[in-house]
């Protein structure tokens, strides 16, 4: 090895520490895409056709407490969090969930969160409105 090494591995710890900073600004950047879609014409739609079909889009999951999963949705009410037992406590326990309404920041961090997958910030309006489309279409094919 020589310094060329060096500077590659010194590169590479660098950009491991700015990753941090990058996710916060790009989850950043996408909570006010989704605040401005959820108050457009287009968030309007999606919010009456959710109520319209009783249906709801699960944006991701973070974890509240131990035993209990904070789910991030957006239904018919607009963008809401609902606080649940999960596993097997979840299952026994017939408590009823928490709903709440919850930020576009916590939505796209729980969009993002890597239990659900290598998911991008960047993705979520794209997720959100491939969702709308299959209610859509599920609607339209009766």
């Amino acid at each position: 090895m020589g310094h060329r090494e060096w500077l590659k591995a010194a590169e590479t710890v660098e950009a491991q520490k700015r990753q941090p900073e990058v996710e916060a600004r790009e989850i950043e950047e996408e909570a006010r895409k989704l605040e401005s879609f959820l108050s457009s014409v287009e968030g309007n739609a999606a919010r009456r056709l959710l109520k319209a079909t009783a249906k709801h889009i699960i944006v991701g999951e973070l974890e509240a407490s131990p035993g209990h999963a904070m789910v991030c949705f957006l239904d018919g009410e607009g963008l809401r969090q609902s606080i649940e037992g999960k596993g097997l406590s979840g299952a026994y326990a017939g408590n009823k969930p928490d709903i709440s309404s919850t930020t576009p920041e916590l939505a796209t961090k729980a969009f993002t969160h890597p239990d659900r997958g290598k998911r991008k910030p960047s993705e979520l309006l794209n997720y959100i409105r491939g969702e709308l489309d299959k209610i859509a279409e599920a609607v339209k094919k009766g």
